[in-house]
């Protein structure tokens, strides 16, 4: 499985790589997708859904985009702190072994991908009266 996520990571980076250097461009948008789905397959393989489902989620909304119509800078940066997101969940969780306090990776994770979906157009700013402030 680690030869699975390793390769994943790979992938990633190939695919920030790529939009880096000709912009986001719709089979970005699909390979983003088949990443963060196979992300999830891996996840749910090891009986670890909570994140996997988070990232299916995003995922499946993915196919929803209109690339013509967002600020690609701007989604380029998030999807580069999405993927620094991702490192450092695995990261806890297969090399430092803190496994028991990661609700503020997945938190971190969720908030990350609310934003993208935001600056996707895929998904609209929600206002919440229960808005809690530390």
């Amino acid at each position: 499985i680690s030869e699975d996520i390793s390769e994943l990571n790979s992938d990633f980076e190939d695919l920030i790589g790529s939009i880096l250097l000709y912009g986001m461009i719709e089979s970005h948008v699909e390979s983003l997708s088949e990443i963060l789905n196979k992300y999830y397959t891996t996840l749910y393989l090891l009986d670890i859904e909570n994140m996997g489902f988070l990232l299916k989620d995003f995922a499946d909304s993915l196919y929803d985009v209109d690339i013509n119509n967002i600020n690609k800078d701007s989604v380029i940066e998030m999807i580069e702190f999405l993927y620094d997101d991702i490192i450092e969940y695995f990261n806890n969780i297969f090399t430092s072994n803190r496994i028991q306090n990661i609700d503020y990776l997945i938190d971190s994770m969720r908030s990350s991908l609310y934003q993208i979906k935001i600056e996707l157009k895929i998904e609209n700013i929600k206002e919440d009266d229960d808005i809690e402030l530390f």
